[in-house]
């Protein structure tokens, strides 16, 4: 849900196995109609080589930029940045020990800094149904990628779509497991910046319970 009500979409082109491409879309509640928000720059959904038809998370930040990030499962998954109604490339996902890291089904939360804590696994899968293991964490600022301690043990043998984030009213995520019933906290360092507080313009003369 973009700041204009609209609702943004990346295609995942998981319907229509036989095509492939950068779409996406807006759809805006007034009307009930989907529009075209143009292309992402660089592919995002893993639609080509091993076909797993997956996505990563799309997240809003808290400036009104929206992030896309590349679920493809052979290569450096892109991330894709929208903004002002248009699309740009922004950094691609990292790597670790020379293996590229996607986020194939995984999931994103975003940290009251603005910050984006994220959960990614290795690329370069052997076939459309991989999933392959370990787990690690980053935090993202809109232009680099910082890894953060893993969450435990457990995710040494997990692949990124098993785990889930929840952002709590602390301000902390709650990261739990698909396959385990382990619970674990990630605390955040940093603050909002306080131009992201939403701004009263008006007040009804008469106010009822």
């Amino acid at each position: 849900l973009l700041q204009d009500g609209t609702v943004l979409d990346v295609d995942s082109y998981v319907t229509a196995p036989l095509s492939c491409g950068n779409n996406t879309e807006r759809y805006t509640v007034s009307s009930g109609a989907w529009v075209t928000a143009g292309n992402t720059i660089a592919q995002e959904a893993d639609c080509t080589g091993k076909k797993a038809y997956e996505l990563g998370p799309l997240v809003v930040h808290p400036s009104g930029t929206a992030y896309i990030f590349g679920g493809t499962t052979t290569g450096t998954a892109a991330v894709g940045v929208y903004s002002g109604g248009t699309w740009s490339a922004g950094t691609s996902l990292p790597s670790l020990s020379g293996t590229p890291y996607t986020m194939a089904d995984a999931h994103a939360a975003v940290l009251p800094s603005g910050n984006i804590l994220i959960a990614a696994s290795p690329s370069n899968w052997t076939a459309a149904n991989s999933y392959p293991s370990p787990t690690h964490f980053w935090e993202y600022t809109g232009s680099s990628f910082t890894q953060v301690s893993d969450a435990s043990s457990d995710d040494a043998g997990l692949s990124s779509y098993e785990i889930n984030f929840l952002v709590l009213p602390t301000g902390q995520v709650l990261e739990m497991e698909t396959s385990s019933n382990t619970l674990e906290i990630y605390t955040p360092t940093g603050a909002a910046n306080s131009s992201w507080q939403p701004v009263i313009t008006s007040v009804p003369g008469t106010l009822g319970l």
